[in-house]
C-alpha cells in the first residue's frame, strides 16, 4: 500500500506518494515516488478523494510495470488485463460504476475472446459497439395476480418479517401490491419465503427489446475507461473506444414521463396540505430544485443558507440491500453546486427545521450530532426508495399520472426551459457536466421550442402593418 506524506509549501500544498515494488530486471525491491500538487479550489473531501485516486493509480501502474503480468506486452491478453483492472476499480470507484463495469466486461470478454491487447483495432471496437446496439435484451418480470396479504395474515407475518425471510426490500413488496411488475427473482424469493407456489400468485411477463441509447453509452464508457488504463501503462497505442474513433451511438431513447405545468401545480398544492413533514419537504425539494434522489438523501442543515436563500449539493447517500448507509461525493465534480432556492421552499424549510429540532429533542439518543435533513426514527437516513412510495401515494390521491421521483427532476428542468431560463443556467442547477448534456436529454422539448420561436417570427413579419410601421421620416 502506498505511503503518503503531506508537504505545506509557499505556493500551496503537495503530497509525496511512495510505493515499494520489485524490479523486473534485478528482482530487488525498489522505492518509487511521485509528488501530487493539490489543485486550487478543492475542499478537504475532494482533496482526499483525488489523493486516494492518484495514489491508487500510481501504485497500480508501478506494480503492473513490476510484474508485466508475467508476460511480454505484445502477448498480453485482454481478459487478463480486465481482471486486474476490475480489482483496481473496486478500490477507487463508486460501487455503482463497479457494478456496471463488472457486468459490461462480461460482454467484452465474450465478444473479444482470447484476443491480445495489441490486436485491438478501431474496427474491432466499432464492431463490438455495433454488436451491442443490435443486442436484444429479455426482461423477465412478474406481476402479482393474487394478493399476498391474506397469506401473511394467515401466517401472522408482518412486512418486516417477510423482508427478512425473502431478502426482498419492503418497497418491492409494496410495488407488487400496487400492481406493478417486479423482478422475477424477487417474486420467486417472496413465494419461497412464504412457502407458496409461484404460479398461483404471480404471472410471468417477458419483454424483448434492444438496448436503449443510454445503455449502449454505458458499455462504451466502460470499454473506454478500460482501454484508457491500458494506454497509460503502454500496453496499447491508443484508446480506440474514445469518441474520436467511434461513429455516433445509435439506439432508441427512453423518454422519461413528466408532469405538465398544470399537473405540477396540482402536486405542489397537494404537498402544501401534506401533514407529514418529511413527506412534504422531501418531495417539495425535488419538485422545486430538481435534485437527484441520492442528493436529497445526502442533504445536511449546513447545506442550507437561509440568509442567502441557497442550497449546496455536496454529497450523495445510499442504503444498500443490507440496510447499510454509505455516503460519497456527488455523481460528478460538476454535480457539486450551490443553487438559489425559491422563496416558497425557504418558507417550508424554515417550518420543517422547527419540526426537526423538536423531533431531535425527543430522539436525543439516535439523532444526537446528526445533521441530516431526512432521518428515520432509528437515526439512519430515510431509505431513498421511500420517497417514491410517498410520491405514488400522493399522486394517486389527487388522480395524477404515476410518475417516478426522477420524473419530478425532469419536470423541474423542463419547466425552467418553458419559463425561458437559458440552457447554461438550467444545466448548472441540474448538476450536468456540460450544457450539451442538458440539451441532449431535453431535445424533444427544444424541438417544440424551436417551432414556437419560428411561429413567433412568422407572426411578427405577417402583422398587418409590418415590422417597421409608422412614420418613415
Amino acid at each position: 500500500m502506498a505511503s503518503i506524506r503531506k508537504n505545506e509549501l509557499k505556493n500551496g500544498t503537495s503530497y509525496r506518494i511512495v510505493v515499494k515494488v520489485k524490479s523486473p530486471r534485478t528482482g530487488k525491491v525498489e522505492t518509487k515516488s511521485m509528488t501530487w500538487k493539490v489543485p486550487k479550489g478543492l475542499n478537504e473531501e475532494q482533496i482526499q478523494k483525488q489523493l486516494k485516486q492518484v495514489a491508487d493509480e500510481f501504485e497500480f501502474n508501478e506494480k503492473c510495470k513490476e510484474t508485466s503480468f508475467k508476460v511480454n506486452n505484445n502477448t498480453m491478453r485482454l481478459y487478463q488485463f480486465i481482471d486486474k483492472w476490475l480489482e483496481r476499480l473496486a478500490l477507487n470507484r463508486s460501487k455503482n460504476f463497479y457494478r456496471i463495469a463488472d457486468a459490461s466486461t462480461k460482454n467484452i470478454k465474450e465478444f473479444f475472446g482470447d484476443i491480445k491487447l495489441s490486436e485491438i483495432t478501431p474496427v474491432s471496437v466499432q464492431d463490438y459497439m455495433y454488436s451491442i446496439s443490435k443486442h436484444i435484451v429479455t426482461r423477465h418480470s412478474s406481476r402479482m395476480i393474487k394478493n399476498l396479504k391474506n397469506v401473511m395474515l394467515a401466517k401472522l407475518l408482518k412486512i418486516r418479517q417477510l423482508t427478512e425471510l425473502s431478502g426482498v426490500k419492503r418497497s418491492v413488496y409494496e410495488s407488487a401490491l400496487a400492481g406493478n411488475p417486479i423482478r422475477y427473482e424477487n417474486a420467486v424469493a417472496m413465494c419461497k419465503g412464504l412457502q407458496i407456489p409461484y404460479e398461483e400468485y404471480f404471472e410471468d411477463i417477458k419483454v424483448e427489446k434492444p438496448y436503449a441509447k443510454e445503455s449502449i453509452k454505458k458499455h462504451r464508457v466502460v470499454l473506454s475507461s478500460l482501454l484508457a488504463s491500458a494506454k497509460k501503462l503502454g500496453l496499447i497505442e491508443d484508446n480506440y473506444a474514445s469518441p474520436e474513433y467511434l461513429e455516433p451511438i445509435r439506439g432508441f431513447k427512453v423518454e422519461v414521463p413528466i408532469l405538465n405545468e398544470q399537473e405540477a401545480k396540482i402536486l405542489q398544492k397537494e404537498l402544501e396540505k401534506e401533514i407529514d413533514p418529511k413527506k412534504q419537504i422531501s418531495l417539495m425539494i425535488v419538485l422545486l430544485m430538481g435534485v437527484r434522489r441520492a442528493e436529497l438523501a445526502g442533504l445536511e442543515w449546513k447545506d442550507i443558507d437561509f440568509e442567502n436563500k441557497t442550497m449546496t449539493i455536496a454529497r450523495s447517500s445510499f442504503r444498500d440491500k443490507g440496510g447499510k448507509t454509505y455516503t460519497k461525493s456527488t455523481k460528478t465534480e460538476s454535480s457539486v453546486r450551490c443553487i438559489t432556492m425559491p422563496d416558497k421552499l425557504v418558507e417550508y424549510l424554515l417550518k420543517y427545521r422547527e419540526w426537526w429540532q423538536n423531533r431531535q429533542s425527543l430522539l436525543k439518543a439516535v439523532w444526537k450530532d446528526n445533521d441530516r435533513l431526512l432521518l428515520s426514527d432509528d437515526g439512519r437516513i430515510v431509505c431513498p426508495t421511500m420517497y417514491v412510495k410517498w410520491l405514488h401515494v400522493i399522486l394517486e390521491r389527487v388522480g395524477l399520472p404515476k410518475v417516478t421521483l426522477h420524473s419530478l427532476r425532469h419536470t423541474n428542468i423542463t419547466l425552467q426551459l418553458i419559463a425561458g431560463v437559458d440552457m447554461k443556467t438550467v444545466s448548472t442547477r441540474a448538476g450536468h457536466a456540460r450544457a450539451s448534456t442538458t440539451s441532449e436529454f431535453y431535445s424533444h422539448f427544444l424541438k417544440s421550442s424551436d417551432k414556437n420561436a419560428s411561429a413567433k417570427i412568422n407572426d411578427i413579419f405577417n402583422r398587418e402593418k409590418g415590422l417597421y410601421s409608422g412614420d418613415n421620416n
